[in-house]
């Protein structure tokens, strides 16, 4: 599976020019070449140009950037295969395929195999870069679906956790995070013992200021993909024992979210 350069520019955010550039003059990127000498990007491409974007939004010179890619070779090489379990291969094919019933029964399978705080990096990143990268006019549809099945089996581990909680903790998701990466989340934080009251698929401008002084005084945990509005950042804090921002969306933004400034990551107050 390949991109063209224009592909990649509207996937990372960065334009052509710089893409060449990072090529040309520091050797950063070194994306295959067609038999008409235009670019063809892969996955892995796709991720390092991404992990390069997150190194110079921490500050980072390119020199530098060059350096600590030097250093990971080997890795970025293996990188698509490295992040790629062999059962991924297997679901994408019956996925496209419109198998879609091997496909669910093949990911619900492999998902119960993989330990809970691996799933994001293990079995849900990989597949999301896929649908990331695919141009697939049913792209969505199935994209829905796999949705549904994240949903599904996050729900599913989150009945099986309720006798084992010892913390109780209010669970806030906002829009644009699809609501199933908000259940996968959910999941992971309650497979850590902590029972979450989930209040989902909110807008920060939708949800009333008032109605959060109404709730119990809890830890608050909120999942949003996006800079969270001050005021209401200022709330939350009057209105939780804690406040924190999962730690998994860093990951998250970085890799599906780079047109965005950032996310503000607040420790515990």
């Amino acid at each position: 599976m390949y991109m063209t350069i224009k592909e990649v520019s509207e996937k990372t955010g960065v334009n052509p020019v710089t893409l060449r550039a990072w090529e040309r003059r520091y050797g950063l990127i070194t994306p295959k070449r067609s038999e008409k000498g235009y670019r063809h990007y892969s996955l892995a491409d796709l991720v390092k140009i991404q992990t390069i974007v997150d190194w110079l939004k921490q500050g980072l010179a390119l020199p530098r950037i060059k350096e600590l890619l030097n250093n990971q070779t080997q890795k970025v090489a293996n990188l698509e295969s490295a992040v790629t379990p062999e059962w991924i291969p297997l679901f994408w094919q019956q996925l496209s395929d419109g198998r879609y019933r091997q496909a669910q029964h093949t990911f619900n399978n492999n998902l119960l195999e993989c330990p809970v705080d691996l799933w994001w990096s293990h079995c849900i990143k990989p597949i999301e870069m896929r649908f990331t990268a695919s141009e697939h006019p049913y792209q969505k549809y199935r994209q829905q679906l796999w949705y549904q099945w994240i949903q599904q089996a996050s729900q599913r581990l989150i009945q099986r956790n309720q006798k084992s909680l010892r913390e109780e903790a209010w669970f806030i998701g906002f829009h644009p995070m699809p609501i199933a990466f908000q259940w996968l989340f959910m999941a992971k934080l309650q497979h850590q013992g902590i029972y979450l009251y989930p209040i989902l698929e909110w807008s920060q401008n939708s949800l009333p200021m008032n109605f959060l002084n109404t709730l119990p005084k809890l830890p608050i945990w909120l999942c949003l993909d996006h800079p969270l509005n001050p005021q209401l950042k200022t709330q939350i804090q009057t209105s939780a024992t804690k406040f924190n921002l999962l730690p998994w969306l860093l990951e998250y933004n970085s890799t599906f979210r780079s047109t965005n400034q950032g996310v503000n990551h607040e420790p515990s107050q």
